[in-house]
């Protein structure tokens, strides 16, 4: 009722007049839009700061906290941990390259070694046979043959030969050389090459019970193998 007299009594006044009334009055806020649940956020006010998200970690004004100062003894002792273990790693790698020269004398040494002693090999192959041929002869002398007092000339060519073959083989010996190979032996294909199998009642199945070539063996390698026959069961 008086919101009405106020107007009316707003109108009865010149329009000059109402014009300044009417600026004189508050602006009313403007409606705002219902929520789902029917209330209506608050105008904010003109002078309201802007909200803040909550979830938003506010920016700290406080200064960065100054690593705390090392001190000398601590200073001093870390460089000794690092000195340390760079010694340690230095060590190491000393000790690796000792070993891979160690190993490359070893094996330098041993190639020597071997150059040396097997430095005939090929030689030796060819004078084997010699030694055989030389073996052949003395066999083919008859026994009866060298207890004959009137074969002289016999007797001394079959010394000949046989002190030849008995240089021959000393000369094998000093390069390492050495002969093998007897009836009898236990059959061994690593020495031995089989020229024959045959059933013998006197040797054992399995055992050499003929030579025909003997073996020639150059430190511990085959120079040549045995050719021998070997018994089996009959």
């Amino acid at each position: 009722m008086l919101r009405a007299l106020a107007t009316r009594s707003v109108s009865l006044l010149p329009p000059r007049a109402r014009f300044a009334a009417a600026r004189a009055q508050p602006l009313r806020p403007l409606a705002t839009e219902s929520k789902a649940d029917g209330s209506a956020d608050a105008p904010a006010p003109p002078n309201a700061e802007p909200r803040s998200d909550p979830a938003a970690a506010p920016p700290s004004d406080e200064p960065a906290t100054p690593p705390e100062p090392v001190s000398a003894e601590e200073h001093l002792a870390n460089q000794l941990q690092e000195k340390e273990q760079e010694l340690a790693a230095l060590n190491d790698r000393t000790l690796r390259v000792l070993a891979e020269m160690e190993n490359v004398r070893m094996i330098a040494r041993r190639d020597v070694d071997n150059a040396k002693k097997y430095a005939v090999l090929p030689f030796a192959k060819g004078l084997l046979s010699v030694a055989d041929n030389l073996g052949l002869a003395l066999k083919a002398v008859p026994e009866d043959a060298l207890h004959d007092p009137h074969n002289h000339q016999l007797q001394g060519l079959y010394t000949g030969v046989a002190a030849t073959e008995a240089e021959l083989l000393k000369v094998f010996a000093q390069h390492g050389i050495t002969r093998f190979g007897e009836v009898g032996d236990q059959f061994d294909p690593n020495k031995y090459q089989a020229v024959f199998e045959a059933p013998s009642p006197d040797h054992q199945p399995g055992t050499v019970m003929d030579i025909t070539k003997l073996g020639y063996t150059i430190g511990d390698r085959i120079l040549r193998p045995a050719e021998v026959g070997v018994a089996k069961a009959p």
